[in-house]
């Protein structure tokens, strides 16, 4: 499903289980026929009543988020729906200055349909779309939500093994999520202008984390925090308590062998193995080779940055 703003129309692709269990995101990414889908103005589509309220998965970048939903992705107890369009959508007519509510509180039912009675649907958003957290949430008072996010280590080493293409995307997400909250008019010009991109990541995390405690200061109870450095040590542990809190319903040892297998293949590529302790080892090797780099970027950061941040941001 996707939104066309321009327009106020929805976009229908039938897509099967199979495309959206394996694809790392149901967005333009998909190998699906876009060109195929079938367009209804949105004041066309009937409402569909709340069958059982979603459950979220919010989060900052590179945090482990796409392997967390897949864990949480065990029918028929709940269907993990990756970065749909829909919320990207809306996300970038907020910043636009465009009113989607209307279109959220129609679609957000029918994104949120049961794939079967009395399963759950998790929506995983994109990153970019924490400007919109508190807003779509509101549309399901009773749901909950997690959100997972990482130290700024560990966010510095993800972008150390990123392409020169997703290293020249931070400006524009740095600025996205600065303009999200107020956290820019509490900045220096020198923090506004990082000298690197590592140094622009820096101002991603910690942009990303006002975020996120602007959103908290307003609707805490419904969201439970999860920390990837804290994730990462038991999978199993982390996953339980998320599925506990998000009320999945999947039994125990099915989730455990369930969280078994996702640990062991890559979760953006699941034709590849990988495992937690491939990504320490990894880390360790980055740490080695790229030392000077990594501690630049924190130096920078503890001077340029910490100092602006509230202190609910830097300890979530």
């Amino acid at each position: 499903m996707d939104f066309d703003v321009a327009h106020n129309a929805v976009h229908f692709l039938p897509l099967s289980a199979a495309l959206v269990e394996t694809s790392a995101f149901i967005d333009s990414r998909l190998a699906a026929d876009f060109a195929a889908a079938t367009v209804v103005p949105l004041d066309q589509l009937p409402s569909l009543p709340c069958v059982l309220d979603p459950v979220w998965l919010w989060h900052t970048s590179f945090c482990g988020s796409t392997l967390m939903a897949r864990m949480l992705h065990l029918t028929p107890y709940s269907v993990a729906l990756r970065e749909p369009l829909l919320l990207r959508r809306w996300s970038d007519a907020q910043r636009a200055g465009i009113d989607t509510r209307a279109a959220q509180r129609t679609l957000l039912p029918w994104l949120s349909r049961p794939w079967s009675p009395g399963g759950k649907v998790l929506i995983k958003p994109t990153h970019a779309a924490l400007n919109i957290a508190l807003q779509v949430m509101s549309v399901f008072p009773t749901s909950r939500g997690v959100i997972l996010l990482s130290s700024l280590e560990d966010f510095l080493l993800s972008h150390l093994k990123k392409t020169r293409e997703t290293l020249e995307k931070i400006p524009v997400l740095a600025d996205r999520a600065l303009r999200a909250s107020g956290f820019v008019e509490r900045l220096p010009d020198a923090a506004l202008a990082p000298p690197d991109p590592l140094c622009g990541a820096a101002l991603q995390w910690a942009a990303q984390r006002e975020v996120i405690v602007d959103w908290l200061t307003r609707d805490a109870s419904r969201i439970r925090v999860l920390r990837w450095e804290q994730v990462r040590l038991d999978l199993v542990t982390a996953a339980a308590g998320a599925a506990s809190w998000l009320q999945l319903g999947v039994p125990m040892d099915l989730l455990q062998a369930h969280v078994s297998v996702c640990a062991g293949v890559h979760a953006k590529a699941p034709e590849r193995a990988f495992t937690v302790e491939v990504a320490q080892r990894e880390a360790g090797w980055l740490r080695g080779h790229h030392g000077d780099q990594l501690a630049l970027a924190q130096r920078w950061a503890e001077r340029r940055l910490l100092p602006f941040m509230r202190e609910a941001a830097i300890t979530l």
